[in-house]
């Protein structure tokens, strides 16, 4: 179901035209109540603060193909490991 669309009329690399047009995306919709999907494209600090700032949440994929980030997030989750007494 397409809930809302803006044409990418950019011609820069495909990412680049995404993340121009996302913002404008958004404001289109109501986002109280929903989750924002997406991956690493979409992580930017803006778009997120957009999305809470609309009553919403956001959840964004990070592969290991981005290896700081992947290894900040790994830690900060990684429960800490037992140590003997």
């Amino acid at each position: 179901m397409v809930l809302a669309q803006t044409p990418i009329t950019s011609t820069a690399e495909k990412a680049e035209a995404e993340s121009t047009v996302a913002r404008t995306l958004i404001a289109q919709l109501d986002w109280r109540v929903r989750v924002l999907t997406g991956d690493a494209l979409y992580w930017q600090r803006a778009l997120s603060q957009q999305v809470l700032s609309a009553g919403g949440n956001y959840l964004f994929l990070v592969k290991d193909n981005q290896p700081d980030l992947f290894d900040d997030i790994w830690l900060l989750f990684d429960p800490p490991t037992a140590t003997p007494l």
